[in-house]
């Protein structure tokens, strides 16, 4: 039996999707100042733009979406029937949401390349992200003109496979990066030790976004008459923002707390890169003096 539509699993809910992704909002303006404070300066401009970028489509969803509850909560407070009308701004953001979801996993794509050298893996995940990219902004354009909320239930399906395709996409670079950060493991120690952070880490990067999208569509096709559904969408893209800055700004802690548990071995002077590190069975190189770092696609990324 569907669920009514009421005040609170609409308005309410979107409110408290607000909230939510203001707080994160918060946080990733807090990782970026980080970023460009500490990190920014030892990285190619690609990657610096890539973060203003993310910030600034982060920023400009962020705003959308006030604009939207606003106007639902504030200049139609009185007006009973003002949930059912379509708000533009609501849909407006998707655009910069979808821009800043293929952005983040376009970078996660680059690294995969990186630690595999192979270009099939590679190209047929960034054609997943492509994917979700189009059907965004597929969905956007169709549903942009409609009048009434309720019209969006007739995108469902639509909704539903683009949601299938992003859920598919940050699966498929989780499970790449840690295949391919397994196979790169050698019998040194330190090396070991990093890349079993690394694992760790990317799992508990890229599962979240995985999870509100696998929840957007059961909660699309079993409570479609309520904003539930939009509330993951929308934290989504915070998550996003916050993993791909928690990522560039996780590099100095990675080197530290691996060097701080081997400052007495004989491990220290150990560094690699992943150019190195991919899939072989060869063993990585002892340089002396050198920070641990990861050079990806003939780029240093140094782990400060």
């Amino acid at each position: 039996m569907a669920v009514a539509a009421t005040v609170h699993n609409t308005l309410g809910v979107l409110y408290d999707s607000i909230v939510i992704t203001a707080i994160l909002y918060g946080v990733g303006c807090l990782q970026a100042w980080y970023y460009y404070q500490r990190h920014s300066k030892n990285d190619y401009l690609a990657i610096r733009l890539l973060v203003a970028f993310v910030l600034i489509c982060d920023t400009v969803q962020q705003a959308l979406l006030c604009v939207a509850v606003y106007e639902y909560a504030v200049t139609n407070h009185d007006d009973p029937l003002a949930m059912t009308r379509m708000e533009g701004t609501i849909m407006i953001e998707l655009y910069f949401g979808g821009a800043l979801a293929f952005a983040v996993q376009q970078f996660y794509c680059w690294r995969i390349f990186g630690l595999s050298r192979n270009y099939f893996v590679a190209g047929f995940v960034s054609a997943l992200s492509l994917a979700s990219l189009v059907l965004i902004c597929v969905y956007t354009s169709i549903t942009l003109n409609y009048a009434s909320l309720g019209e969006l239930v007739s995108q469902s399906t639509l909704c539903t496979i683009l949601n299938t395709f992003g859920a598919v996409t940050d699966i498929a670079i989780t499970v790449c990066m840690i295949w391919y950060l397994q196979k790169s493991k050698t019998e040194f120690k330190r090396t070991k030790d990093i890349l079993n952070r690394l694992i760790v880490f990317t799992f508990n990067t890229g599962i979240p976004t995985s999870v509100c999208a696998i929840a957007d569509v059961i909660t699309l096709n079993t409570l479609p008459n309520t904003f539930i559904y939009m509330s993951f969408y929308l934290i989504m893209d915070r998550l996003y923002t916050n993993s791909l800055f928690v990522t560039l700004n996780a590099r100095s802690f990675i080197r530290k707390s691996v060097g701080s548990s081997n400052s007495n071995s004989a491990y220290d002077h150990e560094s690699f890169s992943l150019s190195q590190i991919r899939v072989r069975t060869g063993t990585t190189q002892y340089e002396a003096d050198q920070a641990i770092s990861f050079i990806s696609t003939r780029r240093r990324w140094e782990i400060r």
